[in-house]
């Protein structure tokens, strides 16, 4: 079960717009539909704001590649760069 911190952590989320999600009696994360929480589908519900996905930028130069964080340090390093690619993680 979730402390009160993480509960009010997770109300805020929904308050603001982000996806909620509960863990499934076989450990799969469900998106929450309606009320975030869907009391009843499971026996000691889980509950977490769905992570964004992560998204990273390469310069890819002649003699190999750099990876950053943001899209602005890429641009700040890109100096002699072939191109600037964005890779963004796959949902799970």
């Amino acid at each position: 079960m979730a402390t009160v911190d993480e509960m009010i952590e997770i109300l805020m989320a929904y308050k603001a717009g982000k996806k909620i999600q509960y863990q499934s009696s076989d450990r799969v994360w469900i998106d929450c539909s309606g009320a975030p929480f869907p009391l009843g589908q499971t026996r000691d519900p889980k509950y977490r704001v769905k992570p964004e996905p992560r998204s990273v930028w390469v310069n890819e130069h002649p003699g190999g590649s750099v990876v950053h964080l943001s899209k602005e340090m890429a641009d700040k390093y890109s100096g002699g760069s072939l191109r600037t690619v964005r890779y963004v993680e796959s949902p799970e």
